[in-house]
């Protein structure tokens, strides 16, 4: 009996190493992104023009809005980093309505790929709008708010996508 259940102990220990040398591999992890992005000023950009008793509220981008993605089908190209400066299109309500960037004719399918990734993000995004407060003096020398105005505005953004230790990142700055 002694001999059969040291048998017995090293047919389920074999039994056991095998078992887990045919294991599937796990699968991979998602790729992490860290994502940074800011807004960049555009000399050419025509601003509203104030006139006495008026002041604008700058808008601000809502914090409820999902990042672009490094397009997926590009990891594993391993290209040296993009730069795509795209110019947010936002109406009186602060949804972005539209997307526009500079030389997008002339872009060849990898650029294309990217711009799509910041379109596809930047369609979803809302700002608080763009106000345009009609102030007016009271009698005891203060001012008050009489009317806002909610206008439609644009915006620059620089985004950068580059790879890092083989990981999608998406940043953004001025360069």
């Amino acid at each position: 009996m002694r001999i059969l259940s040291r048998h017995s102990c090293l047919l389920f220990v074999l039994a056991n190493l095998t078992a887990c040398a045919s294991l599937p591999a796990p699968p991979p992890s998602a790729p992490n992104t860290e994502v940074q992005y800011h807004a960049v000023a555009d000399k050419h950009t025509r601003h509203y023009q104030l006139t006495f008793g008026e002041t604008a509220v700058t808008p601000a981008l809502r914090r409820d809005r999902d990042p672009p993605v490094y397009p997926p089908a590009l990891i594993a190209r391993r290209l040296p980093p993009v730069s795509v400066r795209a110019k947010l299109i936002v109406d009186s309500k602060g949804k972005v309505i539209d997307v526009r960037f500079a030389d997008a004719d002339h872009a060849d399918a990898v650029r294309q790929a990217f711009e799509q990734a910041v379109r596809a993000a930047t369609l979803q995004w809302t700002f608080l709008p763009l106000l345009i407060q009609h102030w007016k003096a009271m009698p005891d020398g203060g001012q008050k708010v009489v009317k806002s105005d909610p206008v439609p505005f644009s915006q620059d953004y620089v985004f950068r996508f580059s790879l890092v230790n083989g990981k999608p990142v998406v940043s953004g700055g001025t360069r």
